[in-house]
């Protein structure tokens, strides 16, 4: 079992990772010294663990996380809607294995993206930023450790997340492709496509948390002989989504 300082200093790297984030808003950090910091902080984490090779694996997890969710938070709600079902997932599989650890960090995790929620899914008063963002990846980042630390299934964790790390990954292989920069803004990635066929944020929001939560229970509550092939059929929708609605605007023109 974890000592108890692990999750305060995984915590207080997650906390790190934020204001990392909030140097970024406000000063346009380069790139280099926020992947580094991420690199850096998430071998601290893993480190802290107890398990060496687990520093091996943050090292690459935070930057991972930490920069698909930032990727992935361009629409109102869609950020805090997902970790609210990340963190619910955590809190269960916590309790299943004997993880208070991950527990509490998905409890952190849903709480504060609950507490977000009415001020940016609907009407958006409020904007994560990527001091925001930064947080919930590296609460996620973090908790996956934990997790692991802890003989937690790392499938069910990371299931919340499919649906984010396949958007992000799709897209930067389809501009990796077409040799376009992966570093300028651009729209291309699968729920800004839907945003831009005529969805609100909202309902875009809504299809990804309930996909979402729909993989991650496949994950928690059924056989990887189960869960795998519900988890394929959420990507698969997901992934052809706007072209089967294009498809039906332009069947009514």
């Amino acid at each position: 079992m974890l000592g108890l300082p692990v999750p305060a200093v995984t915590l207080t790297c997650c906390v790190l990772v934020a204001l990392v984030g909030l140097l970024d808003d406000q000063f346009s950090l380069p790139a280099l010294p926020r992947l580094v910091s991420q690199v850096a902080l998430g071998v601290v984490a893993g480190w802290m663990t107890g398990i060496p090779a687990l520093a091996v694996l943050g090292m690459m997890l935070f930057p991972v996380v930490v920069n698909a969710i930032n990727f992935m938070d361009g629409i109102n709600g869609i950020t805090g809607m997902v970790n609210v079902a990340w963190g619910v997932t955590s809190i269960i599989l916590g309790a299943r294995y004997g993880s208070p650890a991950l527990g509490l960090i998905g409890a952190l995790t849903a709480g504060a993206a609950l507490g977000f929620l009415p001020f940016n899914a609907l009407r958006a008063r409020l904007f994560l930023g990527d001091v925001g963002s930064y947080l919930f990846g590296a609460l996620c980042a973090g908790g996956i450790l934990v997790g692991l630390a802890e003989n937690v299934p790392v499938l069910p964790l990371v299931a919340p997340l499919a649906l984010y790390l396949v958007d992000v990954f799709l897209t930067l292989g389809r501009r990796l492709r077409a040799r376009e920069s992966l570093t300028t803004a651009h729209r291309d990635h699968i729920y800004q496509r839907l945003t831009s066929g005529g969805l609100e944020h909202i309902q875009v929001a809504a299809i990804m948390f309930v996909l979402s939560v729909f993989v991650a229970g496949s994950w928690v509550f059924l056989p990887a002989l189960g869960a795998f092939p519900l988890t394929m059929l959420a990507v698969v929708s997901y992934v052809l989504l706007p072209e089967v609605r294009s498809r039906r605007l332009a069947q009514k023109i």
